[in-house]
């Protein structure tokens, strides 16, 4: 019962984190485009690279991160068995 619960928890962790990272980057590009560079042109200069162009990094990072969690997953698990299969019986 434990080992599901920590699962959905983990999960929606883990969405969560994935759509946090989906969202912040146009936001941030837009408030880097608009907000920071009217504010200090100097410090903010444009042009900036076309949004558009950065979106395979909002695609290609959570699907680095949900192979990462799948790989390390698997090794987790792994571990787990040859430790509890390495135990003298009791």
């Amino acid at each position: 019962m434990l080992k599901q619960k920590a699962r959905t928890v983990a999960l929606a962790v883990l969405v969560t984190d994935l759509a946090l990272t989906a969202v912040s980057l146009p936001l941030t590009w837009a408030f880097r485009h608009g907000v920071l560079t009217s504010l200090m042109p100097t410090v903010f200069p444009l042009p900036l690279y076309p949004l558009n162009q950065y979106m395979p990094l909002v695609i290609g990072c959570p699907v680095c991160v949900v192979n990462t969690g799948v790989d390390l997953t698997a090794q987790f698990e792994a571990v787990a068995d040859v430790r509890s299969n390495s135990r003298p019986p009791t």
